[in-house]
């Protein structure tokens, strides 16, 4: 069977035969030939017949029996090679070393044994037109390639840093220099930077672009959406919403709507900080505002609130807290002096369980930790607070007044379920036997929140609980003027075990009337 046929190029008698070389190679033909353009080799000379080697040839070929090659080497002379589709190609009966053109691929190839193989160059990537993805867009990104050997229905792939490969969703060879591949940004992962671009055409030969692409995220808040917590009218606010950058980039903080210079407050661009006084209501006031957080030119928006207490107290109570504690987050004082507090062991904070909604955070004490405050005062006080008892254990306290002749100036202690003590170092020594008690149920450890209210008028102790008075009692004067602890009668001796919120004080005594107000109306929240 014939596997090669070659047309005669020169015949001097003009009958066209032809040269013909079967499987075992050997070359037959029926006159004088003259051929170029190139080299034959492996043909066995022994059964050459009618060959006459003709030494000065028209094309400038020769055949040579002697070296079992044919000689053709014309300037632009070829020799062409079989050709077929890659569905066309053999699969039996094929020599190794054997060559045809696929036309297919586009690409000469050779038969190894077992295989057919292409031979070409492989592509080559050199440069890429976007460098970096938005995971988070939510959209497309489509990269324009430039290279060389770029072949039609190649390929494109993104491959990560561990190896993980993201195949372009659509790629579109522009010319065998020009490829635009795109890829859904999702699939990207910042933590997978720097990805490869690698080509790779049908034949399985590929390029590589190593490092190219880096993963851009926007920032992410780490403050949920929704309400920042309650403020008061004319009080002083420090909230700290906050964003993250995976990419470590500056973030700045921006409002998109105009709602907070309106509420009395202002945006710290740098720090994400909102600050300012709260602005006087005529009725509680929620606000509604978006804070935009922005890294590498990238941004990402969230929704918040925040309500705006009106306080009537202040008109119902004309005497002026020298001190007022909220706990929302913070030590910050409310009452406009901005004494802030600070705390001896950890203070944390929590709405789980609060007194109601309108309260926000409360502080948690845990028996060992306490509050110092940074004032005390004399002769006439009063302290109220909303608090939440889980043990009854006597040696705890409200308040402490730290100094005097015997180391306790004026405490507030709890001494039983049922009893609180209020204590007065003289200059005679501290007087124990002030004791108030419920008339009926508990008041401490039964993990429920009571409003308490003590004062101290001259020589007359008194204490409240929930609205109701339990009595009066006489005290010598007070022996000097210390700061205040709150939780313990000392900053760690006492401790307090519950919660605390809404802590106020004033150097002077409240009324009857003034001490049910202040309970009915914060109660009301």
């Amino acid at each position: 069977m014939s596997i090669l046929k070659v047309q005669a190029i020169h015949e001097p008698d003009n009958d066209n035969e032809a040269l013909t070389i079967d499987q075992s190679g050997n070359v037959t033909f029926s006159a004088n030939v003259d051929m170029s353009a190139g080299t034959v080799t492996g043909i066995n000379t022994g059964t050459l017949n009618n060959v006459v080697e003709d030494t000065s040839p028209q094309l400038g070929g020769n055949l040579d029996g002697n070296n079992n090659t044919i000689d053709l080497y014309g300037n632009t002379e070829s020799l062409g090679l079989p050709s077929g589709t890659t569905a066309q190609r053999p699969t039996t009966g094929i020599n190794t070393g054997s060559f045809r053109f696929n036309e297919t691929l586009g690409s000469p190839e050779v038969y190894d044994g077992s295989n057919w193989i292409v031979i070409e160059n492989p592509p080559t990537v050199t440069s890429i037109d976007t460098t970096e993805i938005d995971s988070g867009s939510g959209s497309t990104t489509t990269i324009a390639i430039a290279g060389t050997g770029f072949k039609s229905g190649a390929t494109v792939k993104a491959i990560a840093n561990d190896g993980t490969e993201i195949t372009a969703g659509t790629t579109t060879v522009n010319s065998s220099t020009d490829i635009d591949a795109t890829f859904t940004d999702s699939d990207f992962d910042n933590a997978k930077e720097p990805y490869d671009i690698k080509v790779i055409n049908s034949s399985g030969l590929f390029g590589v672009l190593s490092d190219q692409i880096n993963v851009d995220v926007a920032p992410s808040w780490t403050t949920a959406s929704g309400s920042l917590g309650t403020v008061y009218e004319g009080t002083s606010v420090l909230l700290t919403p906050s964003a993250t950058d995976a990419d470590g980039d500056t973030i700045t903080y921006s409002e998109t709507t105009s709602v907070l210079s309106g509420a009395g407050l202002s945006l710290n661009s740098s720090t994400g900080e909102i600050t300012g006084t709260a602005a006087s209501v005529s009725g509680d006031t929620t606000y509604n505002f978006t804070l935009r957080a922005t890294a590498n030119s990238k941004n990402t928006d969230r929704a918040f609130s925040l309500l705006n207490k009106n306080e009537t107290l202040t008109a119902t109570l004309p005497k002026q807290t020298i001190g007022w504690y909220r706990f929302e987050n913070n030590l910050n004082d409310s009452s406009g002096y901005n004494r802030t507090a600070s705390s001896n062991g950890t203070i944390s904070y929590s709405s789980t369980g609060a007194k109601s909604s309108g309260f926000g955070t409360y502080g948690v004490f845990s028996g060992s930790n306490t509050v110092s405050l940074p004032y005390g005062t004399d002769v006439n006080e009063t302290f109220a607070c909303w608090y939440y008892s889980t043990s009854s254990d006597s040696n705890q306290h409200f308040l402490g007044d730290v100094g005097g002749a015997y180391n306790i100036a004026f405490t507030i202690q709890i001494i039983n379920s049922t009893t609180v003590r209020i204590v007065v170092d003289a200059s005679g020594g501290p007087t124990y036997n002030n004791d108030f008690s419920v008339s009926s149920g508990t008041a401490f450890g039964d993990s429920t929140w009571h409003h308490l209210v003590c004062y101290k008028n001259g020589s007359t102790v008194g204490a409240y609980i929930d609205g109701v008075s339990l009595g009066t009692a006489s005290a010598a004067s007070r022996n000097g003027v210390n700061n205040y602890v709150l939780g313990g009668y000392t900053t760690s001796g006492g401790q307090f075990q519950g919660r605390l919120e809404d802590v106020r004080t004033w150097n002077s005594t409240l009324t009857s009337s003034e001490i049910n107000t202040l309970y009915t109306t914060t109660n009301a929240r």
